[in-house]
């Protein structure tokens, strides 16, 4: 069975939305564009049981 595609946004450290499914990274980078308006913030992938972050460059393309 493969891995669904799962990705979270924490601004300041807290998660405050997520997004699964085939267009999981469509939605978090919108949630990112809107949240990032007010703080820095990071995006993260659940890869292999565990999240990862995404760094900037990758994930603003």
């Amino acid at each position: 069975m493969t891995e669904r595609e799962r990705y979270r946004l924490k601004p300041g450290g807290i998660p405050v939305a997520w997004s699964e499914g085939p267009d999981a990274l469509r939605e978090i980078k919108h949630y990112a564009l809107i949240y990032s308006q007010d703080a820095p913030v990071t995006i993260e992938r659940h890869t292999k049981g565990k999240w990862q972050k995404l760094g900037a460059r990758w994930w603003r393309r």
